[in-house]
This record gives C-alpha cells, structure tokens and sequence, in this order.
C-alpha cells in the first residue's frame, strides 16, 4: 500500500468546521452515532508500554550511532498504534517523508492503515 493523498478536511456548505466545532465532525444526519463510534477507538495491537510522545524531535543518537527515544514524560501503558499516528501526521500535515513513517512501520512490524 502506498502513502495515502494529504487533503485539507472537508467543510461542507452549511455545515461547522471539523476543526472549530465543538463536536469535532461536521453537523449532519449521521453524526452523533458516528461521533460516538469515534470516541470508542478499537485498536489492534494488545495494550503495551509505549513512549506517548514519539516523533524525531524526541530522539537522540547514542554514541554508538543508534537511535534512542528521550523525553520519556508522556509514557504510559496503551495501545502500540499510538506511537505511529505522530510520524504518519508528519507526512500528511507537514510534508515529512514517506520513508520515515514506512521505516518505523515496519520496525514496529504493524501498519495501522491496514
């Protein structure tokens, strides 16, 4: 599977923005059962410890030249896919490369687009 197209979030005529409204998705037939469906997330991968926090910025190299995650404030027990999600906004927010979120993918050996 390739990268996905980065598109701005839609804003229907008549509708409130995703970003503004206080309910976060459009107002429209539909909506509520879909809003409550998006605040029960249903992850994949079992519950585990996972840094919360994971993007570039918190990585450093150690002198053996391997990368090691810092900044270790945000760890906690939960769901793996949550370390991916930084990176993949990387991409379709910020223009990070496709690589870096296909790398860590793969080291975590799950793709939650999946």
């Amino acid at each position: 599977m390739g990268p996905p197209r980065r598109r701005p979030c839609p804003t229907p005529a008549g509708t409130e923005s995703c970003v503004t409204s206080k309910r976060r998705i459009p107002s429209r037939p539909g909506a509520d059962s879909l809003s409550d469906e998006l605040l029960r997330p249903h992850f994949a991968l079992p519950r585990a410890v996972i840094h919360g926090d994971a993007h570039v910025g918190s990585m450093l190299r150690a002198p053996e030249g391997h990368a090691v995650l810092c900044d270790l404030d945000f760890m906690c027990l939960g769901p793996p896919e949550w370390d991916l999600m930084p990176e993949f906004v990387g991409y379709l927010r910020y223009g990070r490369p496709w690589a870096d979120y296909q790398r860590l993918s793969d080291a975590y050996g799950f793709d939650p687009r999946t």
